[in-house]
């Protein structure tokens, strides 16, 4: 076989201009990449070696590479994504393939790399390529392999390296006539098939009707037809009576029942819905309800995962996040697998064909797309959590992949321990009479199902307190227990929950820690936080700083008010299983300050405007007897924005002692204070926001600047 071998000068060429491809949303390469060294497995040298830049380009002369790469103690826990471009089947490294199914890119595939897939030292990642002998065209394989540095990259790597969108909307219109009436309760009993994504299920709805004029007579429901490939065969009532007429459209992808007569205010009604068929295959985070494998030899897997608007792809409802019901949930599979679903299992039924039924209970308010089902041959580990009040448990466990015992099966017991400390800060955890587990699906993303979490292959690794099981677990509060009315209010969900892990990092490592992992996000000002775009969902802006807001807003309202804020605001019954607006969090705020304040400046400058504040800063000093004074001035210099802010500056005096002051910046143009230090000693330094409280840019002017104003 021939070898061509490209010179290191032209690999490096060659790398530089990689970087000029259309890269995800907001993302930054710098110091992220893992260098290779490629190997010949038919010839067993080394062709080429290149361990600095960002990875590697070859010529493909064959259907197989072997790359040798090498990773630092510790390194070995983290998430990396690979990056390919090019023809590649299937990719092995340490001789285990990957789970998770790649990711198509505008940029190239991309390859989620859990936690425990690699090693310290040398690792070896084998990719095979679609051969192309019968091809008369030249052939490249890029690869680049690089690490997740920030949650939602983990947790949401397909939505954050998959061709990227931006949407503008908050969520797909509602009918008016689902205005008319109201879900209590709905019943699914779903076989499921362990060898194709067809559905054949049957769906029945419990609801009233609230229509005051009386002529309530037609339920719709949201049901995507994919183009008739996914129908319904048949509605009634329930209860065995003639069946209902209905129409399905699949321009609007609504499923319209006629009832038999109009109903009165309040009056309850049943409607039973039978349909079966291939449910449509495309999603926010990938297909909604899908059927793959994993393992080798490998194992079907079937899971679902609705966020945002998926929930209509595989089963009709009222698919808007704040029409919450409680919910019995039957699954129907192979004795060889088991469905993990929301809420309680009330019993097993095992049928002489072989198959068994799981009947799920959900006793607390769920909305459509936190429904779900993970199915595969799961291995079950499970602890007890004792609740803090020492009066009940709660069984905590993960359903895991059996080959994937030695990376995960010691998770238990560090989720046990974060259940614990977010039921100390935000009040117990929401679902304390069923249970939190979590179940492994192959998606590139994980979700926090109410009750039961969605996680990545690997992302219990090592011991279950890593961050994005720490992200989802807290959404069982912040998205679960309340959660945001509509998708525009979004951070209420992902920025608490981002801020979570920076709470959770506080407790394990301390303050310092809490402050390192704020500082390490990069955030966007592209829209607003609350925003008919926060639907997409994107990292920097309704992640990080919504999770930076958050950072922000404990320091205007310190340690005390602020955490009794959260705990009030997740304990109000009236938000509590149902659904809120950011300004129903303001409202809490507010009152764990005091009923007269406002803190109306706040929310309104970081959550309805697309900016943050630009600082210019100079300073100077001077003795008045024997005080040494410091002469501040402060003016914002962003454009159509303005900013009331709390600011802290540190000043070092000559003989090594520091003092923090806080001065609240309250106009745009130039503020000056002269404030007393209680010494004569010389100012030697002055910092700026030296804890990095505030999501900002400055700029400090030479010292002597000071004098012109």
């Amino acid at each position: 076989m021939n070898i061509r071998i490209f010179s290191s000068a032209f690999i490096i060429m060659l790398l530089v201009s990689v970087t000029g491809y259309c890269l995800p949303v907001d993302f930054d390469w710098k110091e992220r990449t893992i260098g290779f060294e490629f190997t010949s497995e038919s010839l067993g040298e080394v062709t080429t070696s290149f361990r600095q830049g960002t990875g590697m380009a070859v010529r493909l002369l064959d259907d197989k590479w072997q790359l040798n790469f090498y990773l630092n103690p510790g390194a070995e826990v983290s998430s990396y994504a690979l990056r390919i471009k090019g023809i590649a089947e299937t990719v092995i490294i340490n001789q285990r393939g990957l789970d998770i199914d790649p990711i198509e890119g505008n940029d190239g595939t991309y390859y989620f790399v859990g936690p425990g897939y690699l090693k310290s030292g040398w690792n070896e990642m084998e990719i095979k390529t679609i051969s192309n002998k019968d091809k008369n065209i030249s052939e490249y394989v890029e690869a680049i392999l690089f690490s997740l540095r920030f949650t939602e990259e983990e947790a949401h790597f397909g939505r954050t390296f998959g061709q990227h969108i931006l949407r503008t909307y908050t969520q797909p219109a509602t009918d008016p006539q689902q205005l008319l009436y109201d879900v209590k309760h709905i019943i699914l009993d779903h076989q499921i098939s362990m060898t194709s994504s067809i559905i054949t299920a049957s769906m029945t709805l419990i609801g009233t009707s609230l229509d005051t004029g009386n002529t309530f007579q037609t339920v719709v429901l949201d049901m995507d037809g994919n183009s008739g490939s996914f129908s319904v065969k048949s509605v009634n009532r329930g209860n065995g009576t003639a069946n209902l007429s209905f129409s399905q459209n699949l321009s609007t992808d609504r499923l319209s029942i006629t009832l038999p007569s109009p109903l009165i205010c309040q009056s309850v009604f049943t409607v039973k819905v039978y349909y079966s068929g291939t449910p449509n295959a495309s999603g926010t985070f990938g297909a909604p309800y899908r059927r793959t494998t994993h393992g080798s030899p490998s194992k079907p897997i079937v899971y679902s995962f609705s966020e945002p608007y998926g929930a209509r792809q595989w089963w009709p409802c009222k698919d808007i996040p704040d029409e919450k019901f409680t919910a019995d949930l039957y699954w129907t599979c192979q004795t060889a697998y088991f469905p993990v679903s929301n809420g309680v299992l009330v019993d097993v039924t095992t049928s002489s064909n072989g198959t068994h039924t799981l009947h799920y209970r959900e006793d607390y308010p769920v909305c459509s797309y936190l429904i779900s089902v993970a199915c595969t041959n799961y291995q079950y580990l499970y602890g007890i959590y004792t609740s803090q009040d020492g009066l009940s448990q709660m069984t905590v466990g993960n359903y895991i992949y059996p080959e994937n015992y030695a990376l995960e099966g010691y998770g238990v017991q560090g989720t046990i321990d974060m259940i614990s400390f977010f039921s100390e800060i935000f009040g117990e955890y929401p679902f304390l009479a069923e249970k939190y587990v979590t179940a492994t699906h192959n998606s590139s993303s994980s979700m926090e199902h109410q009750t039961a979490t969605s996680l990545g292959p690997g992302l219990l690794s090592p011991d279950g307190r890593g961050k994005t099981n720490c992200h989802e677990l807290s959404h069982q509060w912040f998205g679960d227990g309340i959660t945001m009315k509509n998708f525009n209010h979004l951070w209420l969900n992902e920025g608490f929950a981002s801020y979570a892990e920076t709470l959770w990092a506080e407790k394990r490592y301390g303050t310092y820690s809490y402050h390192t992992y704020i500082n390490a996000w990069t955030t966007a000002d592209d829209y607003p936080l609350v925003s008919n775009h926060a639907d997409d969902f994107r990292g920097t802006i309704v992640y990080r700083k919504g999770g930076w807001v958050l950072h922000m807003l404990r320091k205007v309202m310190g340690d005390t008010a602020f955490f009794t804020g959260l705990k009030n605001y997740m304990e109000d019954t009236s938000l509590r299983y149902g659904n809120a607006l950011s300004m129903d969090f303001q409202h809490h705020m507010e009152s764990a300050l005091g009923s007269s304040t406002s803190l109306s400046w706040f929310f309104d400058e970081w959550l309805y405007q697309a900016n943050r504040p630009s600082y210019q800063v100079s300073w100077s000093q001077h003795l008045e007897g024997e005080t040494r004074m410091l002469n501040l001035a402060i003016e914002q210099v962003q454009s159509n924005a303005q900013y009331i802010m709390p600011i802290d500056i540190k000043v070092t005096f000559s003989g090594g002692s520091s003092t923090i002051l806080t001065v609240w910046n309250t106009q745009y143009s130039r503020q000056t204070w002269m404030i007393p230090l209680g010494t004569s000693e010389s100012v030697s330094s002055f910092s700026f926001d030296p804890d990095n409280w505030i999501l900002d840019t400055y700029q400090i002017l030479a010292v002597d600047d000071w004098k012109r104003y």
